[in-house]
């Protein structure tokens, strides 16, 4: 729970470091690139039970996206923005604290959330 709470926290901060900034084409692109790597590699480590691996990877998703959650996205509503890059951070987290327990099925359905958010946010802001 501690390291939980530890998370949040640096997604805070890097959610305040980055509120000032404007929309970031680049950074957007490379965080979406790197979310496509990290779920192959969520969907492949949870297959071999590598809860560790899954861990990672699902806090790495977390924080690239609370990194970009600041930005005001160029086509969409922010509102919208806010709630899908919300729903992605909290999803990652709540699949880092499964693959910790090393619960499968939790795992599996914070996975599928982000595949699930992904494609919303696609159809909302590309």
């Amino acid at each position: 729970m501690r390291k939980v709470g530890v998370v949040f926290l640096v997604f805070l901060l890097l959610g305040i470091a980055s509120v000032f900034g404007e929309y970031n084409k680049d950074q957007v692109v490379s965080v979406m690139r790197e979310n496509r790597t990290l779920v192959g590699q969520i969907q492949n480590a949870l297959k071999e039970s590598r809860f560790a691996d899954a861990e990672k990877a699902f806090y790495r998703f977390a924080e690239l996206n609370a990194g970009i959650q600041p930005f005001t996205p160029p086509k969409g509503d922010k509102k919208e923005w806010d709630r899908v890059l919300g729903a992605f951070v909290s999803a990652a987290v709540r699949g880092g604290v499964a693959s910790r327990s090393r619960d499968a099925e939790k795992s599996d359905a914070a996975l599928k959330e982000l595949i699930a958010l992904s494609q919303e946010g696609h159809k909302l802001f590309r």
